[in-house]
C-alpha cells in the first residue's frame, strides 16, 4: 500500500507502550504497539511492529507537545515514517528547471526542494531570504530533499545568560592534546557517526567539555566555494554514510594550541575533530581533508555557535547549550534511523 502525503502536526498524546526506546534495537519488537494522536486530528495513529518500532516510539514519546512529520499507509492510520521537522532560516535560493537548491543559515547542507513544491508554497519560501523568516522544514535525512515546509507553530523562547569567557591556558603537549581528543571522540552524547549535519552542535559540545576541563580552544570555520556555499566543493570521505562521501557547504570544529615534542617546543594550531580524523591534526591537514582548495577558513572565539561568513549578520550564541542539546538529540536519532535502514537493507 502506498504512503500518503506527509503531514506535520504537534504530538498531543501517546498511549503507554512496552517498547524499550533507550537501547538500540536492530530486531522487530514484540512489545505492545504504540498509539498516539496529533493535535486537531481525530485519527489515532499506530506504530506497527517492524525494525523501526523503537525509533518511531522514541521520537513520538520524546516529542510530546512538539511537531513531527508523519507518513502513513493508505488507511491513514498505520505509520510508515516519522521524521523530526527542523526550524531553518533560508539564507540563499537557486532555482533550477526541476529542483530548487537552497542553503539554510547555520547548516552545511545543500537542500533540494522540488519545483512543484516550491511553486505551491509560493512567497512563503520564495521571499524567505529577504524577509528572514524562520520556517519549519522537513527533509529526507539521506537525500536532503525537502518534503514539507510551513511557518512554525510557535517561536522558541531564548533564555538570556551571561556570556561565557574563554579559559586562558598554556599550549598543551601533543600527548595531552591526544588524550583530550580521545575523550571527545568517546563522548556518548556527540554522534560523530552522523557527519551529514550539525557540526555546529558537535563543535559547541566539544567546547563545553573542554571548558569543564579548563582547556582553552577556538572555533575554526571552513566555508566552501570561496564563501559561496551553494557552490562549495567541500566533501569528506567517511564510512559513516551509505555513499561513503558527504558534501558540506561549511564545516566547524574546535582548535587548540599545542607545543610539539621537539627541542624548541614549536607551537602549532591543531584541530580536534573526530568526525574527520582519528587524532589531532594540524590546521593545513584539517583543511586538506575537506578537498576544497577555494574554501575560506576563519577562526573565532569558541562561544560563537553560528555565524555567516563576512559578518553580514550578528553571530549567534548558545550560552546555555539549549540549541546544542536539541540538535545533538536530533543527530543521534538520525544516526539510529540510518543504522536501522542499513541493517534492514543487508538482510
Amino acid at each position: 500500500m502506498s504512503a500518503k502525503h506527509g503531514i506535520v502536526e504537534i504530538v498531543e498524546s501517546v498511549a503507554p507502550t512496552g517498547i524499550q526506546t533507550e537501547a538500540f534495537a536492530m530486531t522487530e519488537s514484540a512489545a505492545t504497539e504504540t498509539t498516539f494522536k496529533l493535535r486537531g486530528i481525530e485519527t489515532t495513529y499506530t506504530i506497527p511492529h517492524d525494525r523501526y518500532s523503537g525509533l518511531h516510539t522514541h521520537i513520538i514519546t520524546s516529542r510530546k507537545d512538539k511537531p513531527v512529520y508523519l507518513e502513513t499507509k493508505a488507511d491513514g492510520k498505520q505509520v510508515t515514517r516519522i521524521l523530526i521537522p527542523q526550524l531553518r532560516r533560508i539564507a540563499e535560493i537557486r532555482p533550477g528547471p526541476f529542483n530548487v537548491e537552497m542553503r539554510a543559515k547555520g547548516s552545511p547542507l545543500k537542500l533540494v526542494m522540488p519545483t512543484e513544491l516550491f511553486e505551491e508554497l509560493g512567497e512563503l519560501v520564495r521571499d524567505a531570504p529577504q524577509n528572514k523568516k524562520t520556517l519549519l522544514m522537513t527533509d529526507d535525512p539521506e537525500t536532503h530533499r525537502v518534503l514539507h515546509a510551513r511557518l512554525p507553530f510557535e517561536r522558541r523562547e531564548e533564555t538570556a545568560a551571561a556570556r561565557v569567557f574563554r579559559v586562558d591556558a598554556e599550549p598543551l603537549s601533543l600527548q595531552k592534546a591526544t588524550e583530550e581528543f580521545h575523550r571527545l571522540a568517546k563522548a556518548p552524547e556527540i554522534p560523530f557517526d552522523f557527519p551529514d549535519e550539525y557540526c555546529n552542535a558537535r563543535a559547541h559540545q566539544m567546547f563545553r567539555r573542554l571548558r569543564k576541563r579548563r582547556v582553552a580552544c577556538e572555533k575554526i570555520w571552513n566555508y566552501g566555494g570561496d564563501g559561496d556555499q551553494l557552490n562549495s566543493g567541500i566533501r569528506i570521505f567517511t564510512p559513516h554514510h551509505p555513499e561513503g562521501l558527504v558534501p558540506w557547504g561549511f564545516h566547524v570544529a574546535v582548535m587548540i594550541k599545542v607545543h610539539l615534542p621537539n627541542p624548541k617546543k614549536t607551537e602549532v594550531d591543531m584541530v580536534l575533530d573526530p568526525a574527520l580524523a582519528d587524532r589531532p591534526v594540524r590546521l593545513p591537514d584539517w583543511l586538506a581533508l575537506q578537498h576544497d582548495s577555494t574554501a575560506v577558513h576563519v577562526r573565532t572565539p569558541p562561544e560563537i555557535f553560528d555565524q555567516e561568513l563576512g559578518g553580514t549578520e550578528p553571530p549567534m550564541y548558545d550560552d546555555n547549550f539549549v540549541e546544542t542539546d536539541y540538535w545533538l538529540d536530533k543527530a543521534r536519532t538520525l544516526s539510529w534511523q540510518r543504522k536501522l535502514a542499513l541493517a534492514g537493507a543487508s538482510r
